[in-house]
């Protein structure tokens, strides 16, 4: 085919097709030359300046997709981000002293100082360290980098903490009776003999006496009835240099601890390196290992991010109960009313809701001067202690749950009982015992006990404030944690809602990926590309380092080259 004209026909020819459209920079020097100038380079082009270009021989690359790259959780995107980095909170900032994760090494030691400076300004304490009209500095260092050894000064501060926990109304000092189980289950006390149980006592009223302004701050903070973090250690110490009348104080400190408190005391029937009783074994367990192992995980986090919004009200509204000094405190009486209310109480013991909540609290270096802090939880606090509660219950499994066509607590609970009446009377159906106290070996995930946990609260939430719970301006609606019988039992009739109970599964939930939470899967992509771009930047700065040391090497050749002419 083509055109007729005057000159007869003339053929079609076909226009050459156009080369697509540049859309991106295929050399990596101009991408790196824009990441670095923030310069824009048109598709194409090479930048306007110099640019050096290096040939290098490069495997056959293989383009993989976004999908194909698994996203990595990090810590520091997670719920649990403000333990480091701080941020609003009720209370306080939420930042630990340690500014980590886990109590560092660093807080153990200033802590330590804070303890040993307290003791050192008390006439009865420092004249075990004193030569002629001064105080022996060198003895002093020694026993200090004693204390820091073996973690022995960690170890102290959590049998304190633990053995705090005996008196479940205060539970951040040490009382009496707490005192002497702790020298009962040490082996310290002596039927006969200068460390017998009056003796004991008598130590424990020594150190309580307080000395200095009875009005400043620190001795307002100092519990008169019972025994602060510095005045454990006075103990303790007063009582080595008697048990061990033939050593040297420091030398004492160290061997009643190892003899007593790391290992379990001679007897006839055993020798040192035996068991120890429970509550010691407990109170010397590392209180970071459940966070390490059990409660810093991406499953933990994104169950914790999928309730947030409910768990932070729920928070402040508790919070906000009992105000002191006009500031919203999450303290031990709101959250023993949350359990009580909640029905929760009912699934442990106040002794372990107690310990949950002491334990979860991040260490402070001054127990006088954050005083106000150490009594109170931050909202990160908050939700370990829902953890460790969790933790500390035996809740069914996911199989479990499955068998009885169940997704909560309470129609796991429903389900059994209906079991039970159909096999008739006399029979039993016994339930599994489950691995639930501290130090056993756990058999679930934290997250899947953690989602059984929140379910249940949240249920005893909208029972308690009949399917609403306001705080201020602000509410949240809880209908849908109720069964449709329920809500007719417990609300008077059916409430509307875009979600209902059938729509939690204990399964999916407690195994969250990030791809399944969009805005953490949008902070986890940008985290990587970040990391893409600060890969970019280290590989050119390493190319233009060696660009430039050759460039130095090529001058000074030259130059030697020209003065051997």
């Amino acid at each position: 085919s083509g055109v007729k004209n005057d000159q007869g026909v003339i053929p079609m020819v076909p226009s050459a097709p156009r080369a697509p459209l540049i859309d991106r920079h295929y050399m990596k020097e101009t991408k790196s030359y824009e990441l670095i100038t923030g310069e824009f380079i048109e598709y194409g082009k090479l930048p306007g300046n110099n640019i050096k270009l290096f040939v290098r021989e490069e495997p056959k690359f293989v383009e993989q997709t976004e999908e194909e790259e698994p996203l990595v959780w990090h810590i520091d995107d997670s719920v649990f981000a403000p333990r480091k980095f701080g941020q609003g909170d009720v209370g306080n900032t939420g930042m630990s002293d340690s500014k980590d994760y886990v109590n560092s090494e660093r807080m153990y030691k200033r802590a330590l100082h804070v303890d040993w400076r307290r003791l050192m300004a008390l006439d009865r304490f420092a004249k075990f360290f004193k030569v002629g009209d001064g105080v022996d500095e060198e003895k002093v260092k020694v026993v200090l980098e004693s204390l820091k050894e073996n973690r022995r000064y960690a170890t102290i501060f959590s049998i304190f903490e633990y053995f705090c926990c005996f008196n479940l109304n205060q539970p951040f000092t040490m009382s009496l009776g707490a005192y002497n189980t702790l020298m009962k289950d040490a082996g310290v006390e002596e039927e006969r003999g200068d460390c017998d149980a009056a003796f004991l006592q008598k130590i424990f009223v020594t150190v309580n006496v307080e000395v200095g302004d009875r009005q400043s701050k620190e001795n307002k903070a100092n519990d008169d009835s019972s025994l602060m973090r510095h005045e454990f250690l006075e103990a303790l110490w007063r009582i080595a240099v008697v048990k061990y009348p033939g050593m040297d104080g420091g030398d004492a400190f160290v061997t009643m601890f190892e003899h007593h408190f790391r290992h379990r005391p001679p007897s006839t029937a055993m020798e040192v390196g035996g068991p120890m009783s429970v509550n010691l074994t407990i109170a010397t367990m590392d209180v970071d290992n459940f966070r390490k192992e059990r409660l810093y995980t991406e499953q933990v986090d994104l169950l914790l991010t999928k309730f947030q919004k409910e768990l932070n009200h729920v928070y402040k509204y508790y919070a906000s109960l009992n105000p002191q000094g006009g500031q919203a405190t999450f303290d031990l009486e709101e959250y023993v009313k949350l359990v009580t209310d909640t029905g929760l109480l009912q699934l442990t013991s106040r002794r372990d809701c107690t310990m949950c909540f002491v334990m979860s609290r991040m260490r402070r270096i001054d127990d006088l001067k954050s005083r106000h802090i150490l009594t109170t939880l931050t909202f990160v606090e908050f939700l370990e202690a829902l953890g460790r509660l969790a933790d500390t219950m035996s809740i069914p499994t996911e199989e479990e749950f499955a068998a009885m066509g169940a997704n909560t607590l309470a129609r796991y609970e429903a389900a059994h009982t209906r079991l039970a009446e159909e096999a008739g009377e006399g029979s039993r159906i016994k339930k599994p015992k489950r691995p639930s106290k501290t130090g056993m070996t756990k058999t679930q995930p934290l997250a899947s006990k953690l989602y059984v946990l929140l379910m249940h609260m949240m249920r005893g939430l909208a029972i308690h404030y009949k399917g609403r719970l306001t705080s201020g301006k602000d509410f949240i609606i809880l209908n849908h944690y109720l069964s449709p019988e329920e809500q007719i039992q417990y609300l008077g009739d059916v409430k509307e809602s875009k979600k209902n109970l059938d729509s939690f599964d204990r399964k999916k939930l407690s195994s969250l990926t990030l791809y399944e939470v969009p805005f953490r899967r949008a902070v986890a992509q940008q985290r990587r590309l970040e990391a893409a771009a600060n890969d970019i930047q280290k590989h050119v700065r390493g190319h233009l380092h060696r660009s430039n040391s050759m460039d130095l090497q090529g001058a000074a050749a030259a130059k030697a080259a020209k003065a051997a002419k």
